[in-house]
């Protein structure tokens, strides 16, 4: 018979082996649902290729799920957005906002749910109009890996200060 003691062990055993085996499977779901990393923006998962790190005057700071949804906090509250890092998409390696090269409007977008659609049987049909994270963003510390990712996922390349003016200025890169 066992004790609480050796049931509570085995059972923290057990956790710990599906832990690993997701981990190995590349599961990033177990990274968002063991650590909590939540968007501080849109309280959305962070992608690990995608996330920005932020900090809004006035505001909340940390984790972003992704540029795009910076730059949409930025128009929608009219608050300044100061970036100190995002994330390259190719090493997931931290990197400075104004050094990047970003693509916008590729097909590749981790953050954007899928459209709605109208449920069998029913009359009524919803489509997403809209989604803060679109179109996507996604950065690059090289721009050779930029164009890359651009001819096989389409968009267009921009900077940083591209990316600023659509906020009016208020998106701005976080001086170190």
């Amino acid at each position: 018979m066992k004790t609480d003691s050796q049931a509570l062990r085995a059972v923290l055993a057990l956790a710990a082996l599906a832990f690993l085996a997701a981990s190995a499977a590349g599961c990033d779901k177990i990274e968002t649902l063991i650590r909590g990393h939540r968007c501080v923006l849109s309280d959305r998962d962070i992608h690990p290729d995608m996330a920005a790190e932020v900090a809004v005057e006035g505001g909340p700071s940390g984790r972003a799920c992704c540029i795009r949804c910076a730059i949409t906090y930025a128009q929608q509250t009219g608050k300044k957005v100061r970036v100190a890092s995002v994330t390259d998409y190719r090493t997931r390696k931290p990197i400075a906002p104004d050094h990047a090269f970003y693509v916008t409007g590729s097909n590749v977008a981790p953050c954007v749910g899928p459209p709605m659609e109208a449920t069998a049987g029913r009359r009524e049909c919803c489509i997403l109009g809209f989604d803060r994270c679109a179109p996507s963003t996604v950065a690059f510390a090289s721009e050779q890996d930029a164009i890359r990712f651009q001819r096989e996922h389409g968009g267009r390349i921009e900077t940083f200060a591209e990316l600023a003016r659509s906020t009016g200025g208020r998106l701005v890169a976080a001086k170190k």
